[in-house]
């Protein structure tokens, strides 16, 4: 059964690819890496490393170590457990800053930025103590802008994709939210908006529409066709960003009209 499960995945998945390379065929494998950002999600005892590549999460890298709580007692006993304690976060830190100059430094020409987030004091008493350690390539590219994130794994990644959007607006990341800002502005105005398949592909038959936002691997190739055939404004989403997952509630498919 789950031999049968991860063979229709598989059929979709290329079903998918096989769309989006017909329907944006401009578009080459590369594009993505000519705005590669890192991102280093951060706490003690665990770190999360991830490739964002244009708007898609590429590799991830996990990043574990232990580290013992606080002492509350007093005394020569907790100087020395304070003592091991800055051990080991010096051992973990250490460890994460190898697994960040082993991701990130091959990608070295392409890397735009670095950003860190998670637990914001534990970032900024890493950075304080061993930004130095870090390969001088990348040192460089280190935001200055420490994120929040709850969670440090792919759902934490995504909420600091929202930030970074905000802050590089002239990437695909920025586009796509400031797009998809504007939609909702225009719905909750009852402007000249429309979302899901069926009233898109009503409005793209009648020549109403100006510019759409689209997830190719969800539309029909029905409707695909014809936005290619119609040469629309097109702006696509990813399915990792929480504009493309909004999106996807919509029908995977929204549409700007030139009247209503």
């Amino acid at each position: 059964m789950e031999e049968k499960k991860e063979k229709i995945k598989d059929h979709r998945e290329k079903d998918i690819e096989e769309d989006h390379k017909r329907f944006f065929p401009e578009k080459k494998e590369n594009d993505a890496d000519s705005e590669i950002i890192g991102v280093i999600l951060l706490e003690l005892g665990k770190a999360y490393l991830a490739i964002i590549r244009g708007t898609r999460i590429g590799e991830t890298f996990d990043v574990k170590g232990y580290i013992m709580r606080k002492h509350r007692k007093g005394g020569q006993s907790a100087r020395r457990f304070e003592r091991i304690r800055e051990e080991q976060k010096s051992k973990f830190f250490k460890k994460v800053i190898r697994q960040i100059n082993e991701s990130f430094l091959p990608l070295n020409g392409d890397l735009k930025r670095i950003y860190f987030g998670g637990n914001v004091l534990t970032t900024k008493d890493f950075l304080r103590k061993y930004k130095e350690d870090i390969d001088y390539r990348l040192r460089d590219k280190i935001s200055d802008d420490i994120l929040t994130a709850d969670l440090m794994d792919e759902h934490g990644v995504r909420t600091l994709l929202k930030q970074i959007a905000d802050l590089e607006t002239e990437t695909k990341l920025g586009i796509e939210k400031k797009e998809w800002d504007t939609f909702l502005e225009q719905l909750m105005k009852d402007g000249n908006v429309v979302y899901g398949e069926n009233e898109v592909l009503a409005a793209l038959k009648n020549g109403q529409v100006e510019k759409v936002l689209i997830q190719s691997g969800i539309v029909s190739r029905e409707i695909l066709d014809l936005v290619k055939e119609t040469n629309i404004e097109t702006v696509e989403f990813s399915d990792d960003t929480e504009s493309g997952i909004q999106l996807a509630h919509f029908g995977g498919i929204v549409g700007f009209l030139r009247w209503k």
